[in-house]
């Protein structure tokens, strides 16, 4: 904190808070005006105080006046030049890529061929992954010899006329109970 700090002001100062904060409370119960003047009473207050504490102006303030156009700017060293590299050719381009994806050399000069001298299948064949099976022993099942079955006709069955069961009125009978 600076050292000439006015005691007196800043009780003044929070005064002006203190009865912005219930101006303000007054305006919004219906004072319209009232609320207005006592939200700028407060803010009015806040910065005398600050004012006070800090020296007049705050880092914000300190910040904004600033010249850095007064500064010395670093100079950067020109970096020195260095000959110029002859540029790569599209098939060293092509060498380097198809190296760096997991071609050797000499699958990379075929693709590079083109596929009037290599056929893709002969540069890297197709790899179909599976699993060995182990074989199994096992005895042949022997043939026997059958009769062929005569074929019948295909027509349909002729119904044949039904006669109807004559019901039996009487008593129900127990099993164990002769009739």
């Amino acid at each position: 904190m600076a050292d000439g700090i006015d005691a007196k002001g800043i009780g003044l100062a929070a005064k002006d808070i203190v009865i912005g904060i219930a101006a303000a409370a007054v305006g919004a119960a219906g004072g319209g005006q009232a609320g207005a003047s006592g939200v700028l009473k407060a803010g009015d207050g806040i910065d005398k105080i600050i004012a006070m504490t800090t020296g007049g102006e705050s880092r914000a303030q300190r910040f904004d006046r600033g010249d850095y156009a007064a500064k010395p700017q670093p100079q950067a060293k020109a970096p020195q030049a260095a000959p110029p590299q002859p540029a790569p050719t599209d098939r060293e381009q092509a060498l380097t890529h198809l190296s760096g994806v997991g071609w050797t050399p000499e699958q990379a000069n075929k693709i590079l061929a083109g596929p009037q001298q290599y056929r893709m299948t002969q540069i890297a064949p197709p790899q179909v992954a599976g699993q060995h099976v182990a074989l199994a022993q096992g005895n042949a099942v022997e043939l026997e010899k059958g009769a062929p079955v005569a074929l019948t006709s295909g027509e349909a069955i002729s119904p044949k006329p039904a006669t109807a069961v004559p019901l039996v009125e009487g008593r129900r009978v127990a099993k164990n109970e002769t009739a």
